[in-house]
């Protein structure tokens, strides 16, 4: 999870094997710079992307394109403003990616 104090994505990702696995969860919960309520605070009515992040967006992107295995990305409201934006962005991508 791309959370504060937690290591990079990718640290995590090799950590737990990198693409040796029967499947791919992944959960962006906050911001970097944000909390819980902080979050809450800055991003509410969560109706639109207010802290894109293309950075980690690609980092979760790169993951899912790198095996054949199942991939679930859940994305929380506080991860850039708005969770189903997010995963439009993040839909985009994989297609530009895939291109």
């Amino acid at each position: 999870a791309e959370l504060p104090g937690m290591p990079s994505i990718g640290k995590q990702w090799e950590a737990t094997g990198g693409p040796n696995r029967p499947a791919l969860v992944m959960r962006w919960m906050l911001a970097r710079h944000h909390n819980y309520t902080t979050g809450a605070e800055a991003y509410a009515p969560f109706n639109r992307l207010i802290d894109e992040n293309p950075i980690t967006r690609r980092a979760y992107a790169e993951m899912i394109l790198a095996g054949t295995h199942p991939a679930y990305l859940i994305v929380n409201n506080k991860a850039e403003g708005s969770s189903p934006l997010s995963i439009q962005r993040m839909a985009e991508l994989l297609v530009e990616l895939t291109n």
